[in-house]
This record gives C-alpha cells, structure tokens and sequence, in this order.
C-alpha cells in the first residue's frame, strides 16, 4: 500500500494549484484574437462552468478514496500512469513553449531555445528534488509576488480607464461560444490538485473548486481593464497584460514591465516544476522499484523528448490537446478506477 509520509497543509495545497492556474491568465499564446470583452467575459463564463462541472467526478473519487493507492494495482492503473505521465510531460512542455515565445515577444536580448529550456529543466528537476513541502511553501512567495504585480498594473492604469472605450458586440454570446469552441481551456491543476491531496490530513480536505471563483474573478477584472485602457486595440493585442505593465505608470514609476515580466517568468518556472514534480511522482508509481534517481533521469528524458516533439511540430495544437487529454482522463479515470475498486471488494468479499 502506498503510504504518504510529507504532509501539507489545505491552503498550501490550494494556493499550488490558484498560482499554476494563473499563469494562462498573465501569458497568453502569442496569437492575435477579434473577440471583445463581452465576448471574452461571457466566454470566460461558460468555459469555467463546463470546468465546475466536469471536475466533480474525480474531485469526488479523490475526496473518498487515495489515488495513489488506487494507482498502484493493476493493468488498468498502468495505462492510466502511462498516459498521465506523457500528460504532464506534455504540460511541461506547454509551459515551456509558451514562456520561451512570451520570452521572446517581449526581449530584444534573445537567448538560444536550448539555454531556456535547459534553464526550466534545471529549475524542475531542483525544486522536485526539495520535495512537495518545499515547492507548496514557495507557492505563497509566488502568489505574493504576482499579487503584487497584478494589482499594481491595475492602480498603475487607473488613470487611463475610460468608459468610451469599450467596444459593444452585436453578438456577445455567439463571440462567447465561439470563444470557447477555438480555445476550449480545462485545468491541468485539477489533476496536480488529485495527486498531490494525499499528502493532506483526510479531515482537512477541501474542494478544488474553492480556488475557482478567484481565478475567475481576476480573469475578468483583467479583461475589462484591458478594454477599459485600450478600447478596439485590446483585441489587436498578443500579449494584452504585459500592454497594460508597459504603458502604466505611477508617479515617477513608469516602465516597469522588466519586473513584471521577472515575476511572470518565475510564475512559469514555478508551474513546470509543480508538473514535474507531479510526473515523477507518478513515475515512481509505474516503476515502483526503480531508485528515486533512476526515475528522476526517466522523467528528465521523457520531458527531453515531448520538448524536442513540439518543437519539431510547431503546428501541433498543445494547448487544445493538453485541456482534452486532461479532461478525457478526469472522466475516465473515476469511471476505470471506480469499476476496478468494485472487483476487488467483490474478489475479498
């Protein structure tokens, strides 16, 4: 049986999982959309409703039952590991790729590709080997450091906030839904969220839909307030949060999107190493008497190989494919393990 010794606390736990989820709120791929605020925010909506009620089966299997015991046993659970597995590496890719294109979007001083992702690599594999204590501890830092830097963009373009700059859809729910047709967006964090809630106290446990509401809510403030300073040009925009760091100024404090952009940069170091972490850990379940090193050069290796994949095939859709392999598996995996569980109670009885 497996047995979690590291223990964390609730709000470590959900503070992990809000700080990663922020991070696809500040870096946005770097494409260029036609959607107004209205149509984001009501797009914003309905994707987070679908996530609110598309998470409830395995935000109640985890609740009940430890996934990494229900891992551990089984041809089924194998699969399961195998392709959760190649999700977070795909994951970590993502978070790679989209830092590395939001690196060089906003740097005139640009780096090798191989110096970047070597540097994310280092950073994962360092803070996976300090343990799940550790990384859960700097997610407070972290989240410090980003709140500072979110609310500070907003005060720092209050001034430049104008009512006659929003922009009116005739079809603000058509541009919603067709918002979420061409990024549909579900959360890798609900998987971070099932596999690390066994290092919590069973009696402290609460829901991963708790951070949601918060999410949300500074996902629309940021809309609005990018319509609110840009008017038509917010949706002209690649990068629309780090417009906003740029032209804000308060006082004699202007131009401070280098540091901004440091914050995002270590956000995204950060949520590498939470899905890396996450990754060996479930490496460790498949391979269950291999040493800790041994499955930590597998995890380097197969993380080497899905970066080199996405490189190689610039047109492959990761973001679309990590949020339906994430939210295939959320539904599958209560529904496999929960028919597993029902075998072998069957098989003691």
């Amino acid at each position: 049986m497996v047995k979690e010794t590291r223990i964390i606390s609730m709000h470590q736990l959900l503070t992990v999982v809000l700080v990663c989820l922020m991070l696809d709120v500040i870096i946005k791929p770097v494409t260029f959309s036609q959607t107004s605020a209205q149509g984001e925010i009501i797009g914003t909506c309905i994707n987070f409703g679908l996530v609110v009620l598309l998470s409830m089966p395995i935000i109640l299997l985890v609740k009940r039952h430890n996934i990494s015991v229900l891992l551990s046993k089984g041809v089924v659970s194998k699969i399961i590991l195998v392709v959760l597995i190649l999700l977070f590496a795909f994951s970590s890719a993502q978070v790679i790729l989209s830092a590395e294109h939001f690196y060089r979007f906003v740097s005139d001083n640009l780096l090798p590709v191989w110096v970047i992702v070597g540097i994310f690599i280092l950073v994962a594999v360092y803070a996976m080997s300090m343990g799940v204590e550790a990384v859960s501890r700097s997610a407070i830092i972290v989240g410090v450091m980003l709140a500072f830097s979110v609310v500070f963009i907003i005060v720092a373009n209050l001034d430049n906030f104008s009512f006659s700059n929003l922009q009116f859809s005739q079809d603000p729910v058509q541009e919603g839904l067709d918002k979420v047709k061409a990024v549909f967006w579900f959360p890798i964090e609900l998987l971070v969220y099932a596999v690390l809630i066994p290092h919590v106290p069973a009696k402290k446990r609460k829901s991963f839909t708790r951070v949601l509401p918060l999410y949300l809510t500074v996902s629309l403030v940021l809309i609005f307030s990018q319509e609110m300073v840009l008017g038509k040009f917010a949706a002209m925009q690649a990068q629309p949060v780090h417009t906003l760091a740029r032209i804000g100024s308060i006082s004699v404090f202007t131009r401070l999107d280098s540091i901004h952009v440091s914050v995002w940069m270590i956000l995204a170091m950060f949520k590498i190493s939470v899905c890396f972490l996450v990754m060996v850990k479930l490496i460790r379940l498949l391979l269950p008497k291999a040493t800790g090193k041994k499955n930590e050069v597998v995890g380097v290796v197969v993380l080497l190989m899905v970066v080199w994949f996405c490189f190689a095939v610039p047109n492959f859709n990761l973001d679309l494919g990590v949020s339906l392999t994430t939210l295939v598996m959320s539904l599958l995996i209560p529904m496999l393990l929960g028919k597993v569980r029902v075998k072998n109670d069957k098989k003691t009885c």
